[in-house]
């Protein structure tokens, strides 16, 4: 579901829509990483009963505190919190240790290739109860949750009053950093219960929701707005306050790389921290998922994937044995882990699935920078070391797409390839990836649109794996969408689809409308003879009687999975 970005690209590419984020902040909780604005820098708020929050959040792990008021001490009686906990977002507060409110939605956010827009607009003054905290996801109000209790009628809340408030850590700040994603354009507002999620964002021509100027909006005594264009240990740094009021936070544990373009705008690969090789998966993720730590015989995969046009990432590692390359389609959907992937060792060999070690190449350790320029055009993928390239190869040559010296040739035609690392012996090795969005050392080197920040420079009509790269698609959601009731007679039961489920691999969700059963999902990724039920962990199975593809006829089969019902 993850492995397909391009449609995602439609909106995020800069040509999607109007208004464009420049800069988001990359939390790390290794580094402690958090910003803070103490007790006794507020003033008199001008709502103890209403305010909003608002922000932009990207990868990271299942938990993640993105907001937190309270005392310095730590001691956890007075909070207010605005977080995600197990990949589920919530907001609470307690006073004198009595919760005033808690919500938790049903929703999971554990999609490390996209931003979420978190809004909360909460208002206790509103007379119905279920109004008083209203939650939006991506412009989408959220009314299921797994915890709902709503403040009492004029409850005060928290975040507005003189306290402690943090982004990125609990309590006291030396209890270090808690967050591991990304933010951007994070605003809070002292009152004005009265703005919408309209004011906020706006839905673009393809049904995405995307960011908005905010720099308008009123933000009480109390409010701020971060857009991060100011890097750590420049001014006032990440922290800075750009709503008028003055409210800058002090930021600690953050470098300058760590303001990164990274944006809802414009989205970088990442390693991708729910894709499991083979279906099981031992590798952890790190600052902002550009850290994938991979056991020995591991693999992490990159969040996006081209099939077309000329293409540059970096990477560098730490610990042992490391594979350093890409991977194909085959792997991303995962039939088998030690198929489609053509990767680098650091003792000189060169690594092709399923062939084995195949060639040499230049040996390198912890600490090199290794390039990789992946051609479609000519068919051909090119390493270097340390800006130097290897196989003898020059810069000349990668440019022209001379394909004598390249490290891989005929590997790419037909296939949409990822960025993709792993361990060769080595346990607990961190594989680092750089698209573009922050150097690994030194960098400054961006390609020919201007987008990206890399060590060396990026051959001439090379680009950064970014959306702001990627061709915005121009189609409308309904030819991509179908829903059929089919009366199932048991046996073979077809209906007609609107494109070629042959040429093009589709989804299918199954449902029982009659009787009590298991939903079926059938994707053409995986082959339309498995399926996997959602209601279990069950590992896929496989049943080439579910349904059966024929160009634009689907039909139901007879397995004895299915029943004589309405699908």
């Amino acid at each position: 579901m993850f492995s397909n970005n391009l449609l995602m690209a439609a909106a995020s590419a800069s040509g999607g829509g109007g208004y464009s984020v420049d800069n988001s902040i990359r939390m790390d909780k290794a580094s402690t990483a958090n910003m803070v604005l103490n007790s006794g820098s507020w003033g008199t708020p001008s709502s103890t009963t209403s305010g909003i929050i608002s922000l932009w959040t990207k990868g990271g792990g299942a938990t993640e505190l993105l907001f937190h008021t309270g005392p310095q001490d730590g001691t956890g009686n007075d909070e207010f919190h605005f977080e995600i906990e197990a990949s589920q977002f919530a907001t609470y507060q307690r006073i004198s240790a009595a919760v005033t409110f808690n919500y938790k939605t049903t929703q999971l956010l554990r999609d490390p290739t996209s931003w979420y827009h978190i809004l909360v607009i909460y208002n206790t003054d509103d007379a119905t109860s279920t109004d008083r905290i209203k939650i939006f996801i991506n412009g989408v109000r959220v009314t299921d949750f797994a915890t709902s209790t709503a403040p009492s009628s004029g409850a005060v809340v928290r975040f507005t009053a003189d306290e402690n408030n943090r982004i990125g850590t609990r309590t006291a700040v030396a209890a270090g950093g808690s967050m591991d994603n990304y933010l951007s354009q994070f605003a809070k507002l002292d009152g004005y219960g009265s703005y919408t999620e309209a004011d906020f964002g706006e839905f673009d021509d393809e049904g995405e929701w995307r960011p908005i100027d905010i720099t308008g909006l009123t933000y009480g005594t109390n409010g701020a707005l971060l857009d991060f264009a100011v890097a750590p240990g420049t001014g006032n740094g990440a922290g800075t306050d750009v709503s008028g009021n003055g409210n800058n936070f002090t930021d600690s544990g953050l470098a300058a790389n760590d303001q990164v373009t990274d944006t809802p705008t414009n989205v970088f690969c990442t390693w991708n921290s729910v894709w499991e090789a083979g279906g099981v998966s031992t590798s952890t993720y790190a600052d902002g998922n550009l850290n994938g730590i991979v056991a020995n015989g591991d693999s992490v995969l990159g969040t996006l994937g081209v099939s077309s046009g000329k293409w540059y990432f970096e990477m560098e590692h730490t610990g042992l044995y490391p594979l350093m390359g890409f991977a194909d389609d085959t792997a991303a959907s995962n039939v088998a882990t030690g198929q489609g992937k053509w990767l680098l060792n650091n003792a000189t060999r060169v690594y092709s699935s399923p062939s084995g070690y195949v060639t040499t190449a230049t040996t390198f350790s912890a600490g090199d920078v290794i390039g990789f320029a992946i051609d479609f055009d000519n068919d051909a993928v090119w390493a270097s070391k340390n800006g130097t390239w290897m196989n003898s190869a020059t810069l000349g040559e990668v440019e022209a797409g001379t394909t004598t010296n390249a490290l891989w040739s005929g590997v790419l035609s037909g296939k949409t390839v990822f960025p993709c690392s792993g361990s060769d012996g080595g346990s607990g090795t961190t594989n680092i990836i750089n698209c573009g969005q922050a150097a690994l050392n030194a960098g400054g080197n961006a390609d020919d649109n201007g987008y990206g920040d890399f060590d060396y420079d990026v051959p001439t009509d090379f680009l950064s794996l970014c959306t702001a790269n990627m061709t915005a698609l121009d189609f409308d959601p309904a030819d991509h969408h179908q829903v059929e009731l089919v009366n199932h007679d048991g046996t073979s039961t077809s209906f007609t689809l609107g494109w070629n489920a042959d040429t093009y691999d589709t989804l299918f969700i199954i449902k029982n409308r009659d009787s009590s059963e298991k939903w079926f999902w059938v994707n053409g990724l995986s082959g339309y003879d498995k399926y996997l039920v959602s209601d279990t962990t069950t590992a896929i199975t496989t049943d080439s009687n579910v349904i059966s593809v024929s160009g634009t006829t689907i039909t139901l089969g007879s397995s004895a999975a299915l029943s004589s019902d309405n699908y």
